[in-house]
């Protein structure tokens, strides 16, 4: 008996040590990309971040220099880069977020018609890639062929958009503003969890629209406010790709100096790797601040009673 026992044992451990391998060799692609694609890079910047790694030359001293250099040396020019990229993430997301809300409830609205034709075309906008919306984008606000500058000047109306300091920005935040779709489409899953019977409750009470908007659903819609505010401010402040494409000879780029496109700029036009990575700890460092104050203040989330 004990020795059945004792089989029995054995074949369920092997069996368990087979299931265990077997997640692990399932899982092994997604280990292994994020340890030689995330992990180790990470690792190694932190690592020359104390050093002058340069791809031009060998490295000849280590230390504190580059963090200091940030701060010190280049003062002005960090302090400006940050500005902008905190300043836009201050500005874009806030609006970002409320715009979504209301665009999503009113395409939430059925009593508008043609909303599945009015949902396609918001969302349609975010399926572009960067580089496509850049491009047009590019051609559109070019001062003597593009198409808004040609309008804008019939109506005597000379706006440079990308080309001037003063209006780089606001032309940069009106054109992601057409990237809004993903965000609509996250408050549309949200506004059809809401509990219907509330805003029944609330309608026999006499409450009209607004009432229950403020009332229930933007109460019961803090997680996805949370959810979008923090997801969407650390991405903002990673700013990159969509002003590297607009970087042109003939775009004034002095006001889309955003962090990381200055991370950029040290790493493959200064070729001082060393301190790009020193840059890059910076903003880590200030994302992960931001993180842990918003975390640390979210009291306000409502999620659920349980809460």
């Amino acid at each position: 008996m004990e020795i059945t026992n004792l089989s029995i044992q054995l074949k369920n451990r092997k069996r368990k040590n087979w299931n265990t391998l077997r997640g692990w060799l399932f899982i092994s692609p997604v280990v292994l990309g994020i340890l030689f694609f995330t992990i180790f890079p990470m690792l190694f910047s932190f690592v020359f971040s104390f050093s002058d790694y340069s791809v031009l030359e060998p490295i000849s001293k280590w230390g504190f220099f580059n963090y200091i250099n940030a701060f010190a040396k280049d003062l002005s020019v960090t302090v400006k880069s940050l500005g902008v990229t905190l300043g836009y993430t201050v500005i874009s997301v806030p609006i970002m977020i409320v715009l979504g809300f209301f665009l999503a409830l009113l395409l939430n609205n059925r009593m508008v018609k043609g909303l599945g034709i009015y949902r396609t075309l918001l969302y349609s906008t975010s399926l572009l890639p960067a580089i496509v919306s850049n491009m047009l984008w590019l051609d559109l606000t070019d001062q003597r062929r593009g198409t808004f500058s040609y309008i804008l000047q019939k109506i005597g109306i000379n706006y440079p958009f990308f080309m001037s300091n003063s209006t780089a920005l606001p032309s940069f935040f009106i054109m992601n503003l057409f990237s809004i779709g993903g965000g609509i489409v996250l408050w549309m899953v949200q506004f059809s969890s809401l509990d219907k019977s509330l805003y029944e409750s609330a309608a026999l009470d006499g409450a009209g629209f607004w009432k229950k908007t403020f009332a229930i659903t933007i109460p019961l819609c803090t997680p996805m406010i949370y959810y979008q505010l923090l997801v969407n401010s650390i991405a903002t402040i990673q700013t990159f790709s969509s002003v590297m494409l607009l970087l042109k000879p003939n775009i004034n780029s002095d006001a889309l100096n955003f962090f990381v496109v200055r991370i950029y700029g040290v790493a493959f036009n200064e070729y001082s790797l060393g301190y790009a990575c020193a840059l890059s700890w910076i903003l880590f460092v200030i994302i992960g601040i931001i993180s842990l104050v918003m975390i640390k203040t979210s009291k306000w989330v409502f999620y659920g009673e349980e809460s």
